[in-house]
């Protein structure tokens, strides 16, 4: 009879936790939007910057412990003739501003529709990155490791991205941003 009650209140008590476990993706307003906002862009952010935030309703920080939130990946769908004039960076519910590619891919572009993602564990940091079109595998934020910089950082609130057009001439489009926890 211990073993029985055991056993299902250890049920009880995953079942509880259960929405910790799987990921969560929360997807950015407004989009599609132009790249720049109005214009043909320029330095240093020409026609301001395209915005896009992400509402994310979870109570807890980011973190490494148990309990604690990871985010598994930003992933930006974006058609521009010129990748390497993009500077793309993420604002946090806490006031924190992380840069996540400034100026890389090289000088062909997007033109048709490219996913860029930023993961943690993926392999190589955007910096690297020289081609228009963007590796399946994704990429490591430019500023660093995302978890361990917003590490205690409350994950409820806007997390608001910001891309600018730092070369005039040739405006893109973001079809879709999203965050995934």
């Amino acid at each position: 009879m211990k073993k029985i009650t055991f056993l299902i209140l250890s049920a009880l008590i995953l079942s509880t936790f259960s929405w910790q476990v799987g990921a969560q993706t929360y997807a950015g307003s407004g989009t599609p939007s132009p790249i720049p906002a109005t214009g043909t862009g320029g330095f240093p952010c020409t026609g301001g910057p395209t915005v896009s935030s992400a509402n994310v309703p979870l109570a807890g920080v980011i973190g490494t412990n148990p309990g604690e939130y990871q985010i598994t990946s930003l992933a930006f769908d974006i058609t521009h003739s010129w990748a390497s004039d993009i500077d793309l960076t993420l604002n946090t519910p806490g006031g924190s501003t992380l840069d996540i590619t400034s100026d890389n891919g090289g000088n062909s572009g997007f033109d048709t529709r490219a996913v860029l993602t930023i993961r943690d564990d993926a392999p190589t940091v955007v910096s690297s990155w020289t081609s228009g079109t963007p590796s399946a595998n994704g990429y490591r934020a430019e500023a660093g490791l995302l978890n361990t910089l917003l590490a205690g950082q409350t994950v409820n609130g806007n997390w608001t991205i910001n891309i600018c057009d730092d070369a005039g001439g040739d405006p893109g489009t973001l079809h879709g941003y999203n965050i995934t926890f």
